[in-house]
């Protein structure tokens, strides 16, 4: 739906969008390498965005969802890894 990079300060902002018959389940995937201990590839944390922020029937968002500051350092219980080959490496301010 959607995909970004931060800022140089850590920020970022997505918005994407989808037509689908059924409910969807978006999922916000935080891909990162903070406090990792040189294991190869990518922490990933899923955030469940929950159904509040989610639209129907339009492409501009009614709501605006507001994670707040996440210390990546934390390991979750639900955390994966994924080894990313083309992934740019590169910051966007927005």
């Amino acid at each position: 739906m959607a995909s970004g990079f931060t800022t140089s300060n850590g920020s970022f902002l997505l918005k994407g969008h989808e037509w689908e018959i059924s409910n969807i389940d978006p999922v916000l995937k935080i891909f990162h390498k903070c406090n990792d201990k040189g294991i190869p590839c990518e922490r990933i944390w899923p955030i469940a965005l929950p159904a509040k922020y989610i639209t129907f029937g339009s492409e501009q968002p009614s709501k605006i969802m507001d994670i707040g500051i996440l210390n990546l350092e934390v390991v979750l219980f639900r955390e994966s890894r994924e080894c990313v080959v083309n992934r740019q490496q590169h910051s966007t301010d927005y």
